[in-house]
């Protein structure tokens, strides 16, 4: 089977958004457009960086011939050109691809832009066994044939010839005015992002096809155009995110997430609580208001209220108050130098591009990991080495691979760039990372939404830092930096960092004041990733934590926090819907949890949108209490208990059947359940 990520595979994306002399009206979304496309490409196809030649606005028409006849040069699998911006038709009713120096005059045509009947020999001359061109302009359906059975070549010399276009031979492209991405493109974007819940399980370029013309004819589009050689479905684009619940890598639109909200299964009494609770306690937000700061970022959720539930107070008592904890309640870790005896998490769980699990864990100095095979049982433990002190991470790549992170008795931060390959590759694979010294904890890493990786960790004196990716999925590094506080000081941060992507794919991070340990917030802001700025007021209220929050993305776009208290009480706080990084200034007891818990909650969201919030109570202390906060069972218990047993909670992780897994140990023996 032949797959658009092969090692000899090569893609060529060409953008060009205005023409010279203002001959075509400008087209802005080309270069978000060709981004967002690369960002899928290498993310969700599997295509590796340097397999991929972007030219954006070139003056030079040679310079797109040359870099589509030097991919059909080197590509031996796949070869893919993708066009997106303007096509002019000469008088001879030849289409002609624009560059920046166009100029559409029918004596200027044919020498500045590209006509396609050039690119068309440079592709049929390439070894490639399958060979794509999609073409994202006005009047792209002339193109149509040129790679098809008609043509005087064998297509079994090259497996297979596909051509895809936005519009009939005399129809225009559409790129509606402030959208960031066209029409065509950006439904072939938010298809191989969010996948087709109709679909297969590996997305071929007819599938791709079929997906596209029905989603552009419902929002009434102009339908593409496609032609290619029956073998064309052998040719797999990407795996099927909808198939596998893949969370989306790229922001959802304000259409899609109204969408998801529509899918929220709440009562609609419980809503309305929550939208008054919200209300009374607004609060200041970093990214709201019409500054610089909110250039360029998508519309927020127009809907109001919190997805959680939340308690009423028939009293009129401070809704806050903290239950009174019985007096088993066990010593708070906030009155501790450090987490020398707190009962924090023993393991990390990430799924892998396949959807399966990997988990790995500490055990002395050597990390043992477990691998979820395709029945659902779990081989391992598997001895990957590591020579570490604290507990690791790990986090899935760019190209697919397992990361893994974790820190040495020295203080070095250790990685591992194929901790869920072979064994044997893994044990030599752990690396020490250079210029990161005095490292404490263990720290967090996410894959931001431009593919890189991105780690959190308390250095010297407790002080927050974080350390990125050069590119996406190579081994070279950015930092590390220090992450600032509002005053502009290096914070002093209480236990570990968390780290979250939004809905916009802009990350979030969360830490405790080393002093206060109440919970502090930085985001990502402007148009640049590195930019990051704390949340200025206290979005959380003041209250001590014992250890920072479990992060949840819900269903209806919003983040959701889970913390316990120093007396072992369960508070949740959920991001307000007004606009990205407001939060109602205080936590609201978790309903129905009122027992003494101990640990670290941990929390998910399933393939519906509900938000799981999972933790172990202090008396039984052998079990795990669960509930879905957008739900309450029908015989009214909340929160319900995990069949399984454990005495340690590690992970609660969506896999590959969109089941949430529950990963612990009881006595010291893995256990895994689901709610």
């Amino acid at each position: 089977m032949t797959e658009l990520k092969s090692p000899g595979s090569r893609v060529v994306l060409v953008g060009t958004q205005a023409c010279a002399n203002d001959a075509a009206p400008p087209v802005p979304a080309v270069e978000s457009t060709m981004e967002d496309l690369a960002h899928v490409l290498r993310n969700r196809c599997g295509v590796r960086s340097e397999q991929i030649i972007r030219i954006l606005d070139s003056a030079d028409p040679m310079r797109m011939g040359l870099a589509v006849a030097e991919a059909a040069d080197q590509a031996t699998d796949v070869l893919l050109v993708h066009y997106v911006g303007h096509g002019f038709v000469s008088a001879d009713g030849e289409l002609y691809l624009a560059t920046r120096a166009t100029d559409p005059n029918a004596n200027r045509l044919e020498h500045s832009s590209v006509p396609f009947t050039t690119i068309r020999r440079s592709l049929l001359k390439s070894r490639a066994r399958a060979i794509v061109v999609v073409l994202d302009c006005c009047f792209s359906g002339r193109a149509i044939g040129t790679l098809s059975s008609q043509d005087p070549i064998d297509l079994a010399d090259v497996h297979g010839g596909y051509i895809l276009t936005s519009a009939a031979r005399d129809q225009v492209a559409l790129a509606p005015p402030g959208a960031p991405h066209t029409a065509f493109t950006g439904e072939l974007i938010r298809l191989l992002d969010r996948g087709d819940p109709t679909g297969p399980a590996q997305l071929s370029m007819r599938d791709v096809y079929r997906g596209l013309d029905r989603e552009l004819h419902r929002r009434g589009l102009p339908r593409p155009r496609q032609r290619g050689s029956e073998r064309i479905d052998d040719l797999v684009l990407a795996p099927n995110a909808a198939h596998t619940s893949a969370p989306a890598l790229l922001p959802a639109s304000p259409a899609e997430r109204a969408v998801i909200r529509q899918r929220k299964r709440m009562f609609a009494v419980l809503a309305a609580t929550a939208a008054v609770l919200v209300a009374a306690v607004a609060t200041p937000a970093l990214w709201s208001g019409d500054g610089p700061e909110s250039q360029g970022r998508p519309d927020p959720p127009s809907a109001s209220g919190l997805s959680l539930p939340v308690p009423t107070n028939p009293t009129g008592t401070e809704a806050s108050a903290s239950p009174e904890p019985p007096p088993s309640s066990p010593m708070p870790c906030v009155e501790r130098a450090d987490e020398a005896g707190c009962d924090f998490p023993a393991g990390s769980t990430a799924r892998g591009a396949d959807g399966s699990l990997v988990t790995v864990q500490r055990a002395g100095t050597d990390v043992h990991r477990y691998r979820q095979q395709a029945n659902g049982s779990w081989a391992g433990p598997e001895n990957i080495g590591g020579g570490v002190s604290e507990v690791p991470v790990i986090v899935p790549d760019a190209n697919g691979r397992m990361v893994a992170f974790a820190v040495n008795k020295d203080g070095k931060l250790r990685y591992n760039l194929s901790a869920g390959g072979a064994v044997r590759a893994a044990k030599s694979a752990w690396r020490t990372m250079g210029k990161v010294d005095n490292v404490q904890g263990r720290p967090a890493a996410i894959q931001n939404s431009d593919g890189k990786l991105e780690v959190f960790f308390r250095g010297k004196a407790n002080t927050l830092w974080h350390i990125t990716q050069r590119n996406p999925g190579e081994d070279r590094w950015v930092g590390p930096e220090p992450m600032h506080g509002a005053g502009d000081e290096i914070p002093s941060i209480f236990g570990d960092p968390k780290v979250h992507i939004d809905q916009y794919g802009y990350l979030r991070v969360f830490a405790l004041d080393l002093e206060t340990k109440r919970l502090r917030t930085w985001a990502q802001h402007g148009s640049e990733k590195d930019q990051w700025g704390e949340h200025s007021d206290q979005p959380f209220g003041d209250k001590p934590l014992a250890a920072p929050p479990t992060v949840t993305l819900g269903g209806d776009g919003l983040l959701h926090l889970f913390a316990l208290d120093e007396l072992g009480v369960l508070w949740q706080v959920s991001e307000k819907s007004e606009a990205p990084n407001t939060w109602p200034g205080r936590w609201l007891p978790v309903p129905g949890f009122n027992g003494v818990y101990t640990g670290q909650p941990m929390s998910a969201t399933n393939e519906a949108g509900e938000v799981f919030v999972f933790v172990r109570p202090k008396e039984p202390a052998d079990r795990v209490a669960y509930a879905s906060l957008d739900r309450a069972e029908p015989d009214g218990r909340n929160p319900l208990m995990l069949n399984r047993h454990m005495n340690v909670l590690w992970s609660v992780t969506p896999d590959r059947n969109d089941r949430l897994v529950v990963q612990g140990e009881l006595n010291g023996e893995p256990v895994a359940d689901s709610p």
